[in-house]
């Protein structure tokens, strides 16, 4: 009985010791994360769930989890794109102009937040300038700066956005139908010159367009009913019906 217990003794202080060489991805091999899936920037109450996940977990074994709850509130799908962040801010001040924010691609944290695509037909907006062009699922107004959500899920406050525009003399802001509707009713457009500077800008008029000077004026009046979109461009549409001007 002593050999034996000399033996176990000395068994269980070898593995303690190779316990503590292992590194502590290896040792501590799973870990409960807490989720957080909020309905907008600001969600005083979001959905909580959590998931217990290994060193290597990433974002195919996060989303096949989050797609076989049978509870709505707490299942995502690839439809939602969600995007996942280590923390949204909870006050309004912390997002301001130049407020930027990349989602995550580990998810080695306690605690993350998620952040889903706007479903709705209406309420995006589309920015096509400079060649370049970029699509934003998600728009809120905080603290009065306009932050948005890209369909990759880059948060970025309106200075930044509004740096590919800076600059520009001719813009057009199109009001564009919701996109189920798209192919049956035409654009509305309304002109859209900022960023004074050069004399002659090119204008499209409407019965019910007027001139707008601030670009993220026509984006916050979107966001007071969210059934339309907001196509910001720098070519300007080809719509009969419209008188194009030059001053």
């Amino acid at each position: 009985m002593k050999i034996a217990k000399a033996r176990d003794k000395s068994s269980s202080t070898i593995l303690n010791k190779l316990e503590e060489k292992l590194p502590a991805s290896v040792k501590e091999w799973t870990m409960t994360v807490e989720f957080l899936i909020h309905r907008s920037l600001l969600d005083s109450s979001p959905t909580t769930v959590k998931l217990m996940l290994g060193p290597h977990s990433d974002l195919s074994e996060v989303l096949w989890m989050f797609s076989h709850f049978k509870d709505k509130k707490k299942r995502l799908t690839l439809k939602q794109n969600p995007h996942f962040y280590k923390r949204l801010p909870m006050f309004p001040k912390a997002y301001w102009g130049e407020f930027r924010m990349h989602p995550i691609e580990t998810f080695q944290h306690p605690s993350i937040s998620v952040l889903t695509d706007n479903l709705d037909d209406a309420g995006r907006v589309f920015l096509n300038t400079a060649g370049r062009q970029r699509a934003f699922s998600n728009v809120w107004v905080l603290s009065d700066t306009i932050i948005f959500k890209d369909v990759r899920g880059k948060l970025e406050g309106e200075s930044i956005v509004g740096e590919a525009i800076q600059g520009i003399p001719n813009l057009w802001c199109c009001e564009e139908p919701p996109l189920s509707l798209a192919s049956e009713s035409p654009l509305q457009t309304m002109p859209l010159p900022i960023w004074s500077g050069p004399s002659r800008t090119a204008r499209i008029t409407s019965a019910k367009g007027k001139l707008l000077w601030d670009w993220r004026e026509p984006i916050r009046q979107m966001l007071k009913s969210r059934d339309f979109n907001i196509r910001i461009t720098d070519e300007p549409p080809s719509n009969s019906g419209y008188l194009a001007e030059s001053t």
